[in-house]
């Protein structure tokens, strides 16, 4: 069984945008890619760094492919997200991502820690 295999879920990336009309920033998001395979695991947890680092929470995991365009943006306090489309029973959820890292060191795929993001 390949890694790829245990990628059950299929998602949509949207990156954080900004545009500037007339000096008026709109703040929003773009699709960057869709049909991209992942795995998703409800699970909470926190993300701690030193005294001067970082402190976030998140409530899933993420695993995705490598070449997936992940990263946690955020400097203008909107981070990217990913929204799933695939398994139906689960579409429509929607993640911000808070912290990404190449979990093996080796580019053998990406671990991501998300934060749910609530339905309206």
């Amino acid at each position: 069984m390949s890694f790829e295999d245990l990628l059950e879920h299929e998602c949509t990336i949207k990156l954080s945008t900004v545009t500037d009309s007339f000096g008026v920033e709109t703040k929003g998001w773009a699709n960057s890619s869709t049909g991209n395979l992942c795995a998703i695991q409800e699970r909470s947890g926190k993300i701690e760094s030193t005294k001067v680092g970082q402190f976030h929470e998140y409530t899933a995991v993420g695993y995705f492919l490598p070449d997936a365009n992940l990263k946690p943006r955020g400097g203008d306090d909107q981070f990217d997200l990913i929204v799933l489309t695939a398994p139906t029973a689960m579409s429509g959820f929607t993640y911000q991502v808070i912290h990404v890292s190449d979990a093996s060191g080796r580019g053998h795929h990406l671990k991501a820690y998300l934060k749910r993001v609530p339905s309206s």
